[in-house]
């Protein structure tokens, strides 16, 4: 189970050139394959995000020796009953995030940072609501944090996504 971004690009690249003939024949419009492609873009994005997070724990034919496998030895404390439950699920956006530095701006930011991001982007509360129903705070002070946030962000405004 690995990923050869490389070869998977050609392959996708092929494929949509393929799918775009064959639209095309159909009757399609330019709107609606450049829709299509957008549509299998974000499929093929999901599942190169999938490899390049997930690894296979897969076994040989001898399944009577566990150490075999040495993701298996290194993470079978983890994996067991006991494993402990996800903590913040409210900051689930951070790990959708592609860009390797903009993920590691947002990992490093306080708890409170990724609170009122979360806060605010994802649930609608304005500043005013943030600071007296979850920071205790002033307006003024989630206001100064914000610019703080949008300071350390700046340099990703104009990021469109994908690579690079």
């Amino acid at each position: 189970m690995s990923w050869n971004d490389g070869h998977e690009r050609t392959q996708f690249k092929k494929s949509q050139e393929k799918l775009a003939i064959q639209y095309k024949q159909t009757g399609m419009s330019d709107e609606q394959i450049n829709a299509m492609f957008q549509f299998d873009l974000d499929v093929f994005k999901n599942t190169r995000n999938y490899y390049r997070h997930n690894q296979s724990l897969s076994f040989d034919d001898n399944f009577d020796d566990e150490t075999r496998n040495p993701l298996l030895a290194h993470f079978l404390d983890n994996i067991c009953a006991n494993a402990q439950p996800i903590q913040n699920k409210q900051f689930w956006w951070i790990e959708e995030i592609e860009n390797e530095s903009l993920y590691t701006v947002l990992k490093s930011l306080e708890f409170k940072d990724k609170l009122i991001i979360s806060l605010l982007v994802f649930e609608g509360y304005s500043q005013s609501e943030i600071a007296r129903d979850f920071l205790h705070t002033s307006p003024q002070n989630v206001s100064l944090r914000i610019a703080a946030i949008r300071t350390l962000l700046k340099p990703f405004i104009n990021y469109k996504g994908g690579e690079q």
